[in-house]
């Protein structure tokens, strides 16, 4: 999963993001991997319940409106 990750943030730093928006999108995949990994899943079982449970955790932690 670390490689994808990595190659994920490589592909935004194309796009000429600002050095803040790359580590806030790297802290926010890497948050939405440990979720999936806590909950025993594998990342290509994610689906639309999986990513309303993460947004309501998010949402608990006072981090997503």
């Amino acid at each position: 999963m670390k490689n994808i990750i990595e190659n994920y943030i490589k592909d935004l730093q194309k796009k000429n993001l600002s050095k803040n928006t790359l580590e806030a999108y790297r802290r926010d995949v890497e948050k939405f991997s440990e979720f999936v990994r806590n909950r025993e899943e594998r990342i290509l079982s994610v689906d639309t319940v999986t990513i309303m449970a993460f947004v309501q955790y998010l949402q608990r932690e006072g981090r997503a409106t």
